[in-house]
């Protein structure tokens, strides 16, 4: 079973009085503002960069991804230009990461998925 934030905070509300809840806000907040990590993919709201995120963080680290995301989104901006990539070339890019397999697979999705658009 799969829970989602929405039924968490559903479950909270029914469960937690406002004041309490309005302080776990600002406690998670002020935890949140001081430990987390500054990643570039939680500064952007472009789908295609989330799904590029997603894709990088299957079998790798944060930190290791990050400089392999921001070269990736540098250079295959949209799906449409991921699709003209040469298999190859995001294989190379992707090779550090251990994701040569997937490459190969994502170009041909992502042209797929241009033509559908």
């Amino acid at each position: 079973m799969t829970v989602t934030i929405s039924q968490i905070e559903e479950n909270l509300v029914k469960h937690v009085k406002p004041p309490e809840l309005q302080w776990l806000r600002r406690q998670l907040a002020a935890w949140a503002e001081q430990n987390l990590r500054d990643f570039p993919w939680r500064r952007t709201s472009d789908p295609y960069a989330i799904f590029v995120a997603e894709f990088l963080l299957q079998k790798t680290g944060a930190s290791t991804a990050a400089p392999v995301y921001n070269v990736f989104i540098s250079r295959y901006p949209t799906l449409k230009a991921l699709a003209a990539a040469p298999v190859e070339e995001v294989a190379q890019l992707l090779q550090p990461l251990g994701l040569f397999f997937p490459s190969r697979t994502a170009v041909p999705v992502g042209a797929g998925h241009c033509r559908t658009i």
